[in-house]
């Protein structure tokens, strides 16, 4: 296994004794969700239409116009909970899941019959 059972209570402890952290990386998770739907959003194709009919463009827009606040939010937040480069690149690694990551998880398991 990729990790150990001490190297999970320590991850567990981490999540369990600072939720203002985990409430952190959770904004950031949503941050990263609206730029994401951002780079996708086409203004030539959400425009034509009523606003009445299709309200896609004024909740777009919404988006994109808190958005500056939000990060700048965040990076205050940041700086008061301490949060350093490493506390990043941990919730990193517990936040991506591949297959692989799932079969270390499970004991590599992964595909075979059971």
């Amino acid at each position: 296994m990729a990790e150990n059972i001490e190297e999970l209570k320590k991850k567990l402890e981490y999540y369990e004794k600072d939720p203002e952290k985990r409430a952190y990386f959770s904004l950031v998770r949503i941050v990263n969700q609206q730029v994401d739907y951002l780079n996708g959003f086409d203004i030539k194709n959400n425009i034509a239409g009523k606003a009445s009919e299709d309200a896609t463009f004024a909740r777009t827009q919404g988006i994109w116009e808190k958005l500056p606040s939000m990060i700048t939010s965040l990076n205050d937040l940041k700086t008061v909970l301490k949060i350093k480069r490493q506390d990043e690149e941990e919730e990193f690694k517990r936040q991506r899941t591949t297959p692989e990551s799932v079969a270390d998880n499970i004991g590599n398991v992964a595909g075979q019959n059971m």
